[in-house]
């Protein structure tokens, strides 16, 4: 798999500015990051249905949930 770099980059808060301008800017780098993450998982989960995994791994998690966190996923 090729190396997943966010186009919404890394949240380095601003020293300057008051607090409602740097929530502002917190406020809109997390809707950014929230859109790509959404993306990213759609297309992880067509990929894994591509490959017949999707049901595999949701197995894996249901049962590990089941048995209260202990197993492999």
């Amino acid at each position: 798999m090729e190396k997943l770099i966010l186009k919404c980059g890394r949240y380095m808060p601003s020293a300057a500015g008051d607090t409602e301008s740097r929530v502002k800017l917190l406020e809109a780098y997390l809707s950014g990051l929230t859109q790509e993450l959404e993306f990213l998982v759609e297309e992880l989960e067509r990929v894994l249905q591509a490959q017949g995994m999707f049901a595999t791994v949701g197995d894996g998690v249901a049962e590990a949930s089941a048995q209260g966190g202990e197993g492999s996923v």
